[in-house]
């Protein structure tokens, strides 16, 4: 009898000491870093609606299937900018004809603004969904108390679109935009092991050694996303940007 009661305190300690935290992260907002040109400026005053068109980065027309594939996600991400600007009231002509003239070596912006009829060329030169930011502090919540977690557990995901302004016209760069947006900037809750060394995100199931929130951006993600990188774009078109 005294045996099993031993025994009993003794797992009901492993269960005690093996209980994890309740604890929360929240990672920092990475700021975007916007330049507009003084003839940017004055193009948005007297301009409220331009026309514009997106120049996408050159693609070879001989790729691979896996290639193939993700050609064809990043220009679902082009179509959805495009979509945005349509709906926020812009004129957005085909990158297509743009593509063209650029083919048969033509370099005059003037001549293309006037070929397919836009006031601005919004180069996009790189886009990325997948930036790691690692996170190495958690508060625990019944303390408050503020604990590191070694390795590489927290990732949240940054995502990050450049872009080039060309106002057409003039042939001048009007704009420079490096655009982020940071998953986890609210406080998220998670179960954190007494190691510190494994994780659950509250709502899944098992431990993780390593886990990125959001590591892959979902179809409505994205979405969100594009939709406020193209919010931004918007902002710069119409001169609300500082």
């Amino acid at each position: 009898m005294k045996r099993n009661f031993v025994l009993w305190i003794f797992s009901l300690f492993l269960v005690i000491s093996c209980s994890p935290y309740v604890a929360t992260f929240k990672s920092q907002a990475k700021q975007n870093d916007i330049f507009v040109s003084p003839e940017m400026r004055e193009f948005s005053r007297t301009h409220k609606n331009p026309s514009v068109v997106l120049r996408v980065p050159y693609v070879a027309s001989a790729v691979s299937e896996g290639e193939q594939k993700n050609l064809s996600k990043y220009n679902n991400y082009y179509n959805q900018i495009e979509k945005n600007l349509l709906k926020a009231g812009f004129t957005v002509r085909d990158r297509g004809l743009l593509n063209n003239l650029l083919s048969t070596g033509q370099t005059n912006y003037a001549e293309i603004g006037k070929k397919i009829e836009t006031d601005i060329i919004i180069e996009v030169l790189s886009i990325d969904f997948g930036i790691d930011n690692y996170c190495h502090k958690a508060t625990i919540k019944k303390s408050n108390k503020e604990v590191n977690i070694p390795g590489n557990i927290l990732n949240a995901k940054i995502a990050k679109l450049e872009l080039k302004f060309t106002i057409v016209e003039k042939g001048l760069a009007g704009a420079v935009l490096t655009l982020y947006i940071t998953s986890c900037t609210e406080n998220t809750d998670f179960l954190l092991h007494k190691s510190l060394q494994y994780v659950n995100f509250l709502g899944r199931t098992g431990w993780y050694s390593s886990i990125s929130w959001l590591p892959d951006y979902d179809q409505d993600t994205t979405e969100k996303t594009i939709a406020c990188f193209s919010n931004v774009i918007a902002d710069v078109l119409r001169g609300n940007v500082n």
